[in-house]
């Protein structure tokens, strides 16, 4: 294998391909490669340069090739601009002049070296690239079989080479010296404190997360031909994802010259917002929670509003005391003044199901199908085992109280089905989970995609009255909270990308709301959009946050939602008690099922914010 500085796996999917292609290769047991390579190019950058890879092959060619790395398919048209074609299409820097600009900043940076060595460029990408414009290496997914990466950059050396005419003995030589001396000044360069204000590549990381999987498709072709399933799996298998194209599907086909309708039912009013949003667009299909989607149903309708109006408290969100509100009594009502002759829904598809399967809300499922539960087309996708955070009356065996939930609605057969891989987090934060739940049936995260390790911070407790002196050096909430923003902005990470997720209540979430963190003022999720979706104006999320906004939320208000670095807060709320330092909890799964659940919602960065109150349950688990 050649040498490679550093001697570890890059952090973005496909970079980490092209290194495994490169190390395993015997035609590049000679060479040195630097990969994710920084380099100070006040000239052109004013800052630091980043290179993919830089890459020495020795004799007989003595060359050095910058190669830059980009994940998707891409086009090229006849002005050189670049077209990423997979998804979105849109338009991209050119990589290869960015090829160009980091040899460039190569060549600035020691120039005396490029007399008798070849300096060149190449760019790889994960999927193809129609057009390249002349003169430039691009290696496309299928060149980096077996030995074709190695043989391509190998031959483009060469050429290289043969344009300074007939090799001489002491061209060689100083070839031969000057390649040595150039990989240890490269060697001996340390950029590491400047590494941080170089923001990872989000966009990159995720490439691989936008299809589906092999899994989903399969998993997908088996529900085609079940009228009746569920599915379910753990955070970030893609259940909603699955739910959406199945829906997709379903909504809008005809049968007999009649089109179907398909409903889309969700617990968490965010994410229902967003799915209402989406299914605006797609022919058949209605989207909502048990509050709105009842107003979408034509049996339902006519009544809807006036029924409302009659629960005024009603929560949007449901919570753990939601048998204490008025839901039961609501669904029931509108029931019970279904119009006669009015169609309900052909298919039923339900996400984060695992909040919804007891009997007042599979009552509302059976008034939402045509046909019923017992007879109609439904879906109920969830995480069963491990994200029931609404009533935790249901541990234990989930698999036989959903079938007895369902045998009361009548329903005699359905099928089961599970999703195996991760599809949404990187591989460190997958292996989060399973440190700190000791879960060895947590699906396993698709190969390669990798991030940044997570991290745990400690903050003084709010609830101790007998600190330690140790303890008074630790920074508050706010502080921490304060510097760790101010961190990842100087990181690169804007606001849209980060969210701050509390495992307390709404109304004690302990910290100041009204100030800032960093540069970003706290915006809470239910009031980040205002827009009129049903004829009663709802508050909505949107994939981003006005510039300077952190979003906050609770971890229960996030199920089902995403973000590519979340803080997760575990503070000590009123409801809680703390005896000899540590946190007494309620219930035995409190900690582990919000733990899991918060952790869930990182894509690619995690911070647990942690009251030193909890520290001796955090070193258990971990």
């Amino acid at each position: 294998m050649p040498k490679v500085i550093p001697n570890e796996a890059p952090i973005k999917h496909y970079e980490k391909v092209i290194f495994d292609q490169l190390i395993r290769s015997p035609r590049a047991r000679k060479w040195t490669v630097f990969h994710s390579k920084l380099l100070e190019d006040s000239v052109k950058f004013g800052g630091p340069c980043e290179i993919d890879f830089v890459i020495f092959i020795p004799d007989p060619y003595y060359t050095v090739i910058c190669l830059e790395v980009k994940d998707g398919s891409f086009e090229i048209d006849e002005n050189n601009q670049w077209w990423r074609t997979n998804y979105p299409r849109e338009s991209v820097s050119s990589p290869t002049e960015q090829a160009q600009n980091a040899m460039s900043a190569l060549n600035r940076f020691a120039p005396s070296y490029f007399g008798p060595l070849t300096l060149g460029c190449a760019v790889a990408v994960s999927g193809t690239a129609a057009n390249p414009p002349k003169g430039t290496l691009v290696i496309n997914q299928t060149d980096i079989l077996g030995d074709s990466l190695t043989t391509r950059l190998e031959n483009y050396a060469c050429q290289k080479r043969k344009k300074l005419g007939p090799p001489k003995k002491l061209l060689d030589t100083d070839a031969h010296k000057a390649l040595k001396e150039l990989q240890n000044k490269l060697g001996n360069t340390d950029m590491s404190e400047k590494r941080d204000i170089i923001r990872y590549d989000l966009d990159t990381y995720h490439q691989e997360f936008l299809s589906l999987t092999a899994n989903q498709l399969a998993i997908l072709t088996q529900v085609r031909e079940n009228d009746r399933g569920v599915i379910y799996g753990a955070a970030g298998t893609g259940k909603t994802i699955l739910a959406m194209e199945l829906a997709k599907e379903l909504g809008g086909a005809s049968e007999n010259g009649a089109k179907k309708t398909v409903a889309l039912l969700c617990s968490n009013p965010y994410l229902g917002y967003r799915l209402e949003k989406w299914a605006k667009n797609i022919d058949g299909v209605e989207a909502g929670t048990p509050l709105t989607l009842p107003a979408k149903v034509p049996a339902l309708e006519k009544n809807y509003r006036n029924i409302l109006s009659k629960y005024p408290t009603l929560e949007e969100s449901l919570n753990p005391e939601y048998k204490a509100a008025e839901w039961g009594a609501f669904i029931r009502d509108m029931i019970n003044v279904k119009e006669e002759g009015k169609k309900n829904f052909d298919y039923l598809i339900v996400d984060e199901a695992q909040n919804l399967y007891d009997e007042v809300f599979l009552e509302l499922m059976n008034a939402l199908l045509e046909e019923g539960l017992a007879n109609g087309k439904w879906r109920l996708f969830g995480d069963f085992e491990n994200q029931n955070i609404v009533d935790l009356q249901f541990d234990g065996d989930w698999k036989k109280i959903l079938k007895e939930s369902l045998e009361n609605q009548k329903v005699k057969n359905f099928s089961y089905f599970r999703l195996a891989i991760n599809c949404r987090s990187t591989q460190e934060i997958a292996e989060a989970f399973s440190i700190f739940l000791d879960n060895k049936n947590l699906p396993p995260p698709m190969n390669g995609v990798h991030g940044p390790d997570f991290e745990i911070k400690y903050f003084q407790s709010t609830q101790d009255k007998d600190i330690s002196e140790e303890d008074k050096k630790l920074p508050t909430l706010e502080e921490l909270m304060n510097d760790l923003v101010s961190d990842f902005e100087k990181r690169g990470f804007s606001s849209e990308q980060m969210v701050l997720l509390f495992t307390g209540d709404r109304n004690n979430l302990g910290i100041d709301t009204q100030r800032k963190y960093g540069d970003c003022a706290l915006l809470d999720i239910r009031d980040v959009e205002k827009e009129s979706l049903t004829e009663v104006e709802r508050v909505i999320v949107t994939s981003s946050s006005p510039s300077n906004k952190l979003r906050y939320s609770t971890v229960y208000d996030f199920q089902g939602l995403e973000s590519e670095l979340v803080f997760l807060v575990l503070s000590v709320t009123d409801d809680m008690m703390v005896a000899g330092g540590s946190v007494v909890f309620f219930h035995p799964k409190y900690l582990s099922r919000l733990l899991y659940t918060g952790m869930s919602r990182a894509k690619t960065m995690l911070v647990i914010v942690v009251d030193k109150s909890y520290k001796i349950h955090i070193d258990e688990l971990i």
